[in-house]
């Protein structure tokens, strides 16, 4: 025997619209979601999130009407499989419903936290849980975190891969910010920051004091060793509020450059910075390589 089904479209057919399809979002942007409908008179309509690829299960609006447009504020959560879905509010989506067909990518954001006075338990987003050393607080970030440093000394090199900031000169409480007051001083023997590329034009470093770092070994953009301090490589971070002290690219005489700071391409900017005691083959205190024609260097920058 055949058994014959028979297909009766929904009455109503919702179409999501504008650059929403496969987007990149950050947790807490503000977006418009558009849509068109057809079919059946739709007078309103509800909108759901999944964070998961299968399950719509967050309501966003309900019975917001049906004008084509509503104002979204993204959620501050972290996913790379999320997917909208706008029905009618009467009758769910056996009345039609319009999706999204490929996956959004949304970034949340934390606060991390750093302090020798914490327990280092990570993730660290509590005060009381702080991390004893900025690494592992960098490692334990997911999206558009915030780093916050207590006064003290860390020694280490760090990398900035995502777009992360990472603020110092806070008190052990985190009640009071002031990084004349409450230094916060990081030295390396292999280069203190590397920003590489996919912190993109959201990493940063504001209120540091680096000193006597000395440079890693690298072979970009010839071998030496370079960067003493900070290395950009292929990005735009802001680089605010920092002093560069006695930091050097490669000891002695050998071939170095930038012995607070290499550019290797990008767009940095470098603001309300001081830079003291710096040496290099060239550029004790910036060297820029690799067509970073877009570096910026703004006003109240020191140079000794």
């Amino acid at each position: 025997s055949v058994t014959q089904l028979q297909y009766v479209a929904p009455p109503v057919s919702i179409n999501l619209t504008g650059s929403i399809d496969g987007a990149e979002l950050i947790g807490g942007e503000i977006r418009d979601l558009t849509w068109t409908t057809s079919g059946a008179a739709v007078s309103n309509v509800d909108i759901w999130l999944g964070l998961d690829g299968h399950c719509h299960d967050t309501l966003i609006a309900e019975n917001v009407p049906n004008t084509g447009v509503y104002t979204w504020e993204v959620p501050n959560e972290s996913t790379n499989y999320g997917s909208l879905v706008i029905h009618p509010s009467n009758g769910g989506t056996e009345e039609g419903f319009g999706i999204t067909h490929d996956a959004l990518k949304i970034i949340g954001h934390k606060v991390r936290y750093v302090s020798d006075q914490g327990s280092n338990t990570a993730p660290y987003e509590t005060i009381a849980t702080a991390a004893h050393n900025v690494g592992d607080a960098l490692t334990a970030c997911t999206g558009v975190d915030t780093v916050l440093v207590a006064g003290g000394h860390y020694p280490g090199a760090i990398t900035i891969s995502g777009p992360i900031a990472v603020f110092g000169g806070y008190s052990d409480d985190f009640s009071t910010r002031d990084p004349e007051t409450y230094v916060t001083s990081v030295t390396s023997g292999a280069t203190a920051v590397r920003f590489l590329s996919g912190s993109g034009n959201l990493g940063s470093v504001d209120g540091l004091v680096f000193e006597d770092c000395v440079a890693a070994i690298s072979s970009d953009p010839v071998g030496g060793q370079h960067g003493g301090a900070i290395i950009v490589n292929g990005c735009s971070p802001v680089i605010s509020n920092c002093q560069f002290n006695n930091n050097r690219a490669a000891p002695g005489s050998g071939l170095g450059y930038g012995g607070s700071i290499i550019v290797i391409g990008g767009e940095p900017v470098i603001e309300n910075c001081s830079f003291n005691g710096n040496v290099a083959f060239k550029g004790g205190a910036l060297a820029v390589f690799n067509d970073a024609h877009g570096l910026h260097v703004l006003p109240r920058i020191h140079t000794v």
